[in-house]
């Protein structure tokens, strides 16, 4: 009965028109996630330092890889999910893996695009959110996920994934990119921690993440759009 019972949960949750529905446009205007739409970006191993008031990381040291990362958009092909597929090539046109990511509310009213199929397949609802419809800086959503062993598999695999997001701040510039929104994710269970830059019309320019340590140290990867 119980199983029986999860599984019903898992199908009502996901059957659910979320994207057509909960959102009060289609499109992010600083995440357009345009299908057929491809992002090149250098990647560099980091290191740095998580501020647990603020949210920002500070990358300390950077060593650039040797071959750069190739993020794809295409429409997600799921049986329980409707969202958009980033798939991550690496050298570009080598499948390396992919995230899911789709549109919800969060309980505190918040419209925002967030993953719900990490690039291990594990499916999460509510999905983790990376930016908020329309930002505003410190603004902050806290939540508890399920997550799933896979969108068509409802065998649960934690039922209390802690996170929480907040949107840092805007900016005119960061770097070459103009008119871009700062955001940061953390993942409690698993101490990993996220910054994302988005500039308007583009996406995803910069992003760097890691694992940290008691002490605020990060180890990790940056992921930095090719010019232009």
């Amino acid at each position: 009965m119980q199983n029986k019972i999860i599984l019903l949960m898992f199908l009502i949750y996901n059957l659910l028109p979320v994207q057509e529905t909960i959102l009060p446009a289609a499109r992010y205007d600083y995440f357009p996630q345009t299908e057929g739409t491809q992002i090149e970006y250098d990647t560099f191993a980091i290191t740095g330092t998580w501020h647990e008031d603020t949210y920002t990381l500070d990358i300390l040291t950077r060593t650039e890889h040797t071959t750069n990362v190739v993020m794809a958009f295409e429409h997600a092909q799921c049986p329980a999910f409707s969202g958009t597929e980033m798939a991550f090539e690496r050298p570009p046109g080598t499948y390396q893996a992919s995230l899911y990511n789709g549109t919800m509310v969060s309980g505190n009213g918040k419209y925002y695009v967030g993953e719900a199929i990490s690039e291990f397949g594990g499916f999460t609802f509510p999905y983790e959110p990376i930016l908020t419809y329309l930002p505003i800086a410190g603004e902050v959503i806290d939540g508890y996920s399920t997550t799933y062993t896979s969108c068509s598999d409802a065998t649960p695999l934690f039922t209390d994934w802690h996170w929480q997001y907040r949107t840092i701040a805007h900016y005119d510039n960061w770097g070459p990119f103009s008119d871009v929104w700062r955001t940061a994710l953390k993942e409690f269970r698993t101490n990993h921690v996220y910054n994302y830059v988005f500039q308007k019309d583009v996406g995803i320019v910069d992003l760097w993440h890691g694992a940290v340590d008691a002490q605020g140290n990060v180890t990790g990867v940056e992921y930095w759009k090719v010019s232009p």
